[in-house]
């Protein structure tokens, strides 16, 4: 009986081992991504995909066209999609609150590549500050001219720029940044567990994210 006992553990083992190894097989992008330490959504019933990015990061903004159009043309309908900024240190805080404030204004589409743009392309003067380690409140001011620029009163600006909604905004991304383990960007992240490799290039990257909707979609239907 022992020796039977044995011979159906072996057997179940390697049959296992089997299984697994056709599995890998049948992924066409094994080695594209990784699952995150410590998986964490946003929305608890939705699949979604977050793009972690920076302002003062080149590659981010020249990759916003790029996703901005997968967005628009390929997005599955069942998918919430959301913008991250990372705050990695303390000289990130006014630009990563500056676009938390354009969410809770819906403002995004009035402010989000334009500042793009500010930080990248007309390297404004009065944004070296947010590139440097200085005054916050420096740093704040500047982004509040360029919020009335683009129609947000200065008044708006303040209120929100110190309100409990941007504050806990902040730090749900501090966390998420911690969890997805996030060391560069432009990142993207599918519902909230993997994490696709930097190493991928730009027009490979949408066909994995694609592969890992359906994967979770399947899953969340069991």
């Amino acid at each position: 009986m022992r020796l039977l006992a044995v011979w159906f553990i072996a057997i179940t083992f390697i049959t296992g081992n089997m299984s697994a190894c056709a599995a890998d097989k049948n992924n066409p992008y094994e080695g594209m991504y990784e699952v995150v330490a410590k998986p964490n959504k946003i929305f608890e019933n939705k699949l979604e995909v977050t793009e972690i990015f920076l302002y003062t990061c080149p590659h981010c903004s020249d990759f916003e066209p790029i996703i901005s159009k997968w967005v628009k043309e390929r997005k599955p309908a069942d998918v919430e999609f959301v913008k991250m900024p990372a705050p990695f240190n303390n000289s990130l805080i006014p630009i990563t609150q500056a676009f938390f404030v354009a969410e809770q204004l819906n403002a995004v589409d009035k402010i989000h590549m334009p500042l793009f743009d500010a930080v990248q392309k007309q390297r404004r003067k009065d944004f070296l500050v947010l590139r440097e380690q200085q005054d916050s409140s420096q740093a704040q001011h500047a982004l509040k001219v360029f919020f009335k620029e683009h129609g947000i009163s200065e008044e708006d600006f303040d209120n929100y720029y110190v309100s409990f909604e941007v504050d806990s905004k902040m730090r749900k991304a501090t966390k998420l940044i911690s969890d997805y383990e996030i060391k560069a960007v432009p990142t993207i992240v599918v519902n909230g567990k993997y994490r696709i490799s930097s190493n991928v290039s730009r027009s490979k990257q949408f066909e994995v994210v694609e592969y890992l909707l359906e994967k979770e979609r399947q899953a969340m239907a069991k």
